[in-house]
C-alpha cells in the first residue's frame, strides 16, 4: 500500500490521475485511492493536499500583489516600525 505522500507524489506527476480526481466527491475519492492502492482515507487524503497548499499561491494570484511594507532601521542598525530622522 501506497503512504498518502507516496500517492499525492504520483498524482502530482500524472495528467490523467489529476484528470481522474478533479470532481471526485468524499464517496468516490475513498474509492479512487483504494483503487490505486493508498492507505489513507479521503480525510487524511485531503488534510495532506490542503498542508500542501498552505501558504502558497498560484503565478496569477502573485502578479496582483503590488509593493509591501518598508522595513525602517534606525541609527543604530535596529529595525524599527517607524521611521524617524537620523
Amino acid at each position: 500500500m501506497k503512504t498518502v505522500e507516496e500517492f499525492y507524489k504520483e498524482i502530482s506527476e500524472s495528467k490523467a490521475l489529476q484528470e481522474e480526481l478533479q470532481n471526485a466527491s468524499d464517496e468516490v475519492l475513498e474509492t479512487f485511492l483504494k483503487q490505486h492502492g493508498c492507505n489513507a482515507d479521503a480525510k487524511e487524503f485531503m488534510a495532506f493536499v490542503r498542508a500542501q497548499s498552505e501558504g502558497t499561491i498560484d503565478d496569477d494570484a502573485a502578479a496582483t500583489i503590488a509593493g509591501g511594507a518598508p522595513i525602517f532601521y534606525d541609527a543604530a542598525g535596529e529595525r524599527s516600525d517607524v521611521m524617524k530622522p537620523l
